[in-house]
């Protein structure tokens, strides 16, 4: 593949949390809801593998909650949104995002944050939404968050949470980013978040070129007035490039997105929308593709109040996840390659004689467009028919009394290897129908030529019939032969034969008693 353009999925993954547009002012300093089904309560959650509003309603589409890869929504009143999650190890997930201390204030500031932890080192998923809202002229490196001197809702940590990472598996399943939350709003003055990275896959032998694959995440909606949250930033997306022999030249990006802004230039302060989580990335090794899944950072706030610490409490996503090892080609992992698998069925003899034996060749062709593989053929055998032999190259076949099925790991747009399978007919069918099924993880957007049916006719199946006399059974025609009629009488000579010469020993014993 020769990639010179660009392969662009930026903000095609899960969608960010919209604006809830609340009207009316609310209480301060009441709550921390994770999810819950009152509009007053918080911002939407972005969407993710758990899903979205219609499926967020059953539990609450609204509050801090990271559901999977989402976001959380700002909590009341007026905090940020959390970023989406992308890809890195759920387990080292909390939900609070990176809390860089080179950002202004940082290292004062985040020390005084609930969510803060001086031990961790890694960081994954989205960074959280920044504060709730405050109207004092404090100094945000030495208040903490929540005290009450700092008015209105008391800057609170209600932020929504980031979202978490996903186990991106290329020989399993892949995701896309998860979109950001949105900003607890009023006045329709919030940012909605912004929504996660797609996802690309590309599965061939080499990749170069002067192009560029990207599947970033994007920005969260910045909040117009400081009484208002942000949108939190889309997580980065997928990028897989199963290159088997080379990857040279192009450049691969799956960065998460920043959150939204506050923008207005006024006392009163509330929550910037946190950094989206970065992607995964999963390539060969290279020499000159450096691969990028790098967070993206919270958002900030004009508040004249927090010159000192513009964040406001607005966390960075965590580093994505990127994978440098040899992958593919993939022959048929289950993925959107599309490839037409066609299978056709011959009989030779096609009518088949008594008990002798007879084969059946089945084709397969693989008509394209893409490569696919771990193909199965699966062969519906007639009632009685028995396998004698397969002769199947390159195929792994097994057998049972019913059916064979055989698998093909690898199959090139052309023809496969046939497989022929020698067969002894049943006994006393004059009629044996078979149907072959030709079937592979790979998209097929015909499926009609993928199975085969016949019928074998057998004029004169061989049937096991009871002979003469009670000696047992013998194989014969379904119309007797002249060699069947002859055993028949045989039979039953030989059993007139027996019952006379009972006759005579018991004559013979009565005459001898009475010369005694």
């Amino acid at each position: 593949m020769t990639l010179d353009g660009s392969i662009d999925v930026s903000a095609m993954g899960f969608r960010g949390g919209q604006r809830n547009p609340n009207p009316k002012q609310r209480l301060a300093g009441i709550g921390s809801y994770y999810r819950a089904s009152n509009s007053m309560d918080g911002a939407n959650r972005g969407e993710g593998i758990a899903g979205y509003v219609a499926e967020y309603q059953l539990s609450g589409q609204y509050g801090r909650g990271a559901a999977a890869n989402g976001g959380g929504g700002g909590n009341r009143i007026a905090a940020g949104g959390g970023g989406g999650g992308g890809g890195g190890d759920p387990m080292l997930w909390n939900g609070q995002g990176a809390m860089a201390v080179s950002v202004v204030g940082g290292t004062l500031a985040w020390p005084l944050d609930p969510g803060y932890d001086a031990n961790r080192t890694m960081f994954v998923g989205g960074g959280r939404g920044g504060y709730s809202y405050s109207s004092a002229a404090l100094d945000p490196t030495v208040v903490e968050p929540g005290n009450m001197t700092w008015g209105d809702d008391y800057r609170r940590e209600r932020g929504g949470l980031g979202g978490r990472p996903v186990p991106n598996d290329p020989t399993a399943r892949l995701f896309l980013g998860g979109g950001g939350g949105g900003g607890d709003d009023y006045l329709s003055t919030s940012g909605a978040g912004g929504s996660g990275g797609g996802l690309v896959f590309i599965d061939a032998r080499s990749v170069s070129g002067s192009g560029k694959i990207a599947a970033n995440g994007q920005n969260g909606q910045s909040a117009t007035t400081t009484s208002s949250g942000a949108g939190g930033g889309g997580g980065g997306g997928t990028i897989v490039v199963a290159a088997s022999t080379s990857i040279d030249g192009i450049t691969v990006l799956a960065n998460g997105a920043d959150g939204g802004n506050q923008t207005g230039v006024t006392a009163t302060a509330a929550g910037p929308g946190g950094g989206g989580g970065g992607g995964y990335i999963s390539i060969s090794q290279s020499q000159t593709v450096v691969p990028v899944a790098n967070p993206g950072l919270g958002g900030t706030t004009t508040s004249t109040d927090m010159t000192k610490f513009p964040r406001n409490g607005a966390t960075d996503g965590g580093q994505g996840q990127v994978i440098l090892s040899a992958l593919g080609p993939y022959a048929g992992a289950p993925y959107c390659s599309i490839a037409d698998l066609a299978i056709t069925m011959t009989a030779t003899p096609q009518t088949a004689h008594e008990i002798d034996p007879f084969q059946l060749a089945l084709a397969v062709e693989n008509l394209g467009p893409g490569i696919s593989g771990n193909a199965e053929v699966a062969l519906d055998i007639a009632p009685g028919v028995k396998i004698q032999n397969i002769d199947a190259q390159n195929w792994s076949c097994r057998q049972s009394t019913k059916q064979l099925i055989c698998k093909l790991s690898t199959l090139a747009v052309g023809d496969a290897p046939v497989i022929t399978v020698t067969l002894t007919p049943s006994l006393g069918q004059m009629s044996m129908p078979f149907t072959a099924t030709v079937s592979a993880p790979t998209t097929d957007l015909a499926m009609d030529n993928n199975t085969a049916s016949l019928t074998v006719d057998n004029p004169a199946p061989l049937v096991a019939r009871p002979a003469g006399g009670g000696f047992g059974c013998t194989v014969q025609g379904s119309t007797p032969t002249a060699m069947g009629s002859g055993l028949w009488m045989l039979g039953l000579a030989i059993g007139a034969l027996g019952l006379r010469q009972r006759r005579v020993r018991a004559v013979a014993g009565r005459l001898l008693g009475s010369w005694r």
